[in-house]
């Protein structure tokens, strides 16, 4: 399946806002707002010709300087399962590590754990799931293993 991203904008606020009901129907609207009030001109609308698909809602957290917070990443249901996601997520660690900075998220799906991983994002002990471009040899491997070296 062919897909594009372009930078999320009000004019996908509603689309976003109806995927987001979808796969967090347990989350208040007041965090969709804050999070979409949040986020940072690394967001994106993932598009299939003219046909919204999904969406990463992204921010920076002044604290803790460039590094990049995944608040939400979600797709369609007809759209899953094509490597979209991963291509996205991709996308996203490898901005990071061009910046040499971080990517982190906190995963609200216990089924998205291994896909986390395997995409090189580490667990935490504080239950965040991290993706780091400093050098050390684990963190090479994932670089290798991503195609960032």
């Amino acid at each position: 399946m062919d897909f594009r991203t372009v930078r999320l904008t009000k004019k996908y606020r509603s689309q976003v806002y109806d995927l987001f009901v979808k796969e967090w129907p347990e989350k208040p609207e007041s965090d969709f707002i804050t999070s979409w009030d949040g986020r940072d001109d690394s967001s994106i609308a993932v598009l299939s010709g003219t046909k919204f698909i999904g969406f990463i809602i992204s921010s920076y957290h002044p604290s803790n300087g460039a590094n990049l917070y995944i608040d939400y990443i979600a797709l369609t249901a007809e759209c899953k399962g094509y490597g979209i996601g991963s291509k996205i997520l991709k996308g996203f660690v490898s901005k990071a590590f061009a910046n040499k900075s971080s990517v982190h998220l906190w995963p609200d799906k216990d089924e998205l754990l291994d896909w986390y991983e395997r995409n090189g994002f580490s667990h935490t002990n504080d239950g965040y799931y991290n993706f780091h471009s400093y050098e050390t040899r684990r963190q090479n491997e994932i670089h290798k293993s991503l195609g960032l070296v």
